[in-house]
């Protein structure tokens, strides 16, 4: 199985990179897919304390079909838009200064996360800075995210680089997934503005610049404690070695990731469907302060399956389905997540600059970031992205229109 799934893997990687298409969410899903199920080309995943374990048939084929629906997603969404014209792009209005305003709500939120959390930002220790997380700090994180996206489709260079520094500041405190999303957000969006291309023969130096990026993230996790305790030679002595680079992509976050697909397999482990009314409460804002108790699947399967582990797994949402529904679910789940893709393809090309990095963002993380999340945390990272994308077209919206009746009235 191991043989057919590289094959499989191989043969869409020909397709994305060398067919004469443009950039979209597809080609991001897909590459998404090969990343996160690279223990499959090792054979193997790790379990707790990095003990190896075989990777099952049944994870192969669960693989394969993941993959296999994409590319045919891909096909027939290129076939259905073969000659289509290109339609009046959708706009809000108002939202000429949303801009300025996720820049100074950004402030607020880096001014209020510094006086509450104080020196904890600065701990070595992942844990003290997540236990000291609170509201101001998934503001600022949010807003920054929207803020460098922004302001560089929008071509504003001095908000970008601004955007930048916290952003730097961001990983600096240990945190990997928000830069990594407003990276693969802007090369989404790059890459799509050159049109139809064949990637691997037009765009060589971009495929060198998102390896080189993917192995900072990668090895970036072995490395930000020294950072962070001032030990430079220690980084210095990693960094410099081949070996360490090798090990960041053995040792890294796929392997847990797929571990929990490949053991939900292995003890035929079910959980049903309750969990899911959890996902109503995303649509409330501050339902848990309302009494909305929300269960993920990683507290599911994490207590009943590696009750001795005293860290976040993560999760994985082609083994939430498993578990939930069997196969049919997992299967009307793929099917799902390929019709999103070719919704949020389709609206890329059809908005203005003030509503695409809403939608290039929302994307990103369901295309690349989806494999290890659970359902319900994965549609929460979407919806704080959408509330403040709101709060700043409202804000943009109105607040002219009140200094424009003073100044009337005046």
């Amino acid at each position: 199985m191991q043989i057919a799934f590289m094959i499989i893997s191989i043969l869409g990687l020909i397709f994305f990179m060398n067919k004469k298409r443009k950039f979209d969410f597809f080609t991001l899903a897909y590459i998404s897919a090969i990343v996160y199920f690279l223990p499959g080309f090792y054979g193997y995943v790790f379990l707790p304390g990095w003990i190896q374990s075989s990777i099952l048939k049944e994870t192969y084929l669960v693989m394969c079909l993941v993959l296999v629906s994409i590319g045919t997603g891909a096909i027939i969404y290129d076939i259905i838009n073969i000659n289509k014209k290109e339609q009046k792009k959708i706009s809000v209005e108002g939202s000429q200064n949303i801009l300025f305003f996720i820049t100074i709500i950004s402030f607020l939120g880096l001014t209020l996360m510094i006086i509450t959390m104080g020196s904890s930002l600065l701990s070595a220790n992942k844990q003290i800075v997540l236990s000291n997380g609170n509201r101001w700090s998934l503001l600022w994180e949010n807003t920054i995210l929207l803020g460098i996206v922004f302001a560089f489709i929008t071509e504003k260079k001095k908000l970008f680089w601004l955007f930048f520094i916290m952003m730097s500041f961001h990983i600096y405190m240990g945190f990997r997934s928000t830069a990594a999303i407003a990276i693969i957000s802007i090369m989404t969006h790059w890459l799509n503005l050159k049109g139809k291309q064949r990637l691997l023969i037009n765009n060589i130096k971009s495929l060198v610049i998102g390896i080189v990026v993917a192995i900072f993230f990668f090895s970036y996790k072995q490395i930000y404690i020294p950072i962070k305790l001032g030990m430079w030679d220690l980084v210095v002595q990693k960094i410099s070695s081949i070996q360490f680079y090798v090990d960041s992509i053995r040792y890294s976050e796929p392997f847990g990731i797929q571990v929990i697909l490949n053991e939900v397999i292995r003890t035929d482990f079910k959980v049903g469907l309750s969990h899911f009314k959890s996902i109503a409460y995303q649509v409330i804002l501050f339902a848990n302060k309302l009494g909305g108790d929300s269960t993920s699947f990683n507290s599911l399967f994490q207590n009943a399956m590696f009750p001795k582990v005293n860290y976040g797994m993560g999760s994985n949402i082609w083994a939430e389905m498993w578990a939930s529904g069997g196969w049919g679910l997992l299967i009307l789940f793929i099917i799902f997540y390929v019709i999103i893709l070719s919704i949020g393809s389709k609206l890329m090309e059809n908005i203005d600059s003030n509503i695409k990095p809403l939608i290039l963002i929302s994307m990103s993380y369901w295309s690349f970031y989806i494999h290890r999340n659970s359902l319900v945390y994965e549609i929460n990272l979407i919806k704080r992205v959408i509330c403040i994308w709101t709060i700043c077209i409202m804000i943009s919206a109105i607040i002219p229109k009140i200094s424009k009746n003073t100044f009337l009235k005046g």
